[in-house]
């Protein structure tokens, strides 16, 4: 692993977010004992997290993928929003937990598996800390297969969504926003009747079988979606 430069002078700070007060108090006890670590503060509740984050800055945030009264994903990205320094070093369950790839999009500098070692956490904190991404070893196959799916998905919505009609696409935008067939007809100027044969083109097109099916897909695709047939 190369060499970088520590983002703050000192040991670094650590705020654990572990909803399971042992867990906590273990974790503490042994990074305490890292002569470059000084764990400021615990949480054991989401509120709390936020809080702490912007109350202490620490140099890396441990947080639990399952914490209590919050939604850990959620708090990710506005945490990385509102102090983009904080290191968030994200911790699933399993090392396959589909919320280490949800971590990863919401804006985690790195994630761990309560399986993992100890050691992998220590690690993970110190390069966490120096600015730099952190996955264990034993968790890159699993991240790997987790994107490679995603990409197909994004590769089978793409070849979908170039088989609809301008129309269709509007249409489809419309929906997704929750209008009623009556308020799409109105403002595309075109009948409710018009609205609903387009609906059904667009369903049969995009292989899915409901207006809850079509609105889920435009909010897993949404830059393919445009109606102005714009992909990204």
């Amino acid at each position: 692993m190369k060499e970088s430069v520590k983002k703050t002078e000192g040991p670094i700070s650590v705020v654990i977010a572990e909803g399971r007060a042992l867990f906590c108090e273990t974790m503490k006890l042994m990074l305490d004992v890292e002569p470059d670590m000084c764990v400021q503060a615990i949480a054991h509740e989401g509120p709390r997290v936020l809080e702490l984050s912007e109350e202490l800055e620490p140099d890396v945030l441990v947080l639990d993928g399952n914490l209590p009264n919050g939604d850990s994903l959620e708090m990710t990205t506005a945490l990385k929003e509102r102090q983009p320094a904080v290191g968030i070093l994200f911790v699933a369950e399993k090392p396959h937990d589909e919320l280490v790839d949800a971590s990863l999009l919401a804006g985690a500098d790195g994630c761990l598996s309560k399986e993992g070692s100890f050691d992998d956490f220590v690690e993970g904190i110190r390069t966490v800390a120096r600015g730099e991404r952190f996955i264990p070893s034993t968790m890159l196959g699993g991240v790997l297969d987790l994107w490679l799916r995603r990409l197909e998905r994004r590769e089978e919505a793409m070849r979908l969504t170039a088989r609809l009609t301008n129309r269709e696409r509007e249409v489809l935008s419309l929906v997704a926003q929750g209008d009623t067939h009556e308020a799409i007809a109105h403002a595309l100027t075109i009948s409710p009747h018009t609205v609903r044969t387009h609906q059904q083109n667009v369903l049969g097109k995009l292989h899915v079988h409901s207006r809850a099916e079509l609105i889920e897909f435009v909010r897993r695709h949404q830059p393919l979606t445009s109606p102005l047939g714009v992909t990204s």
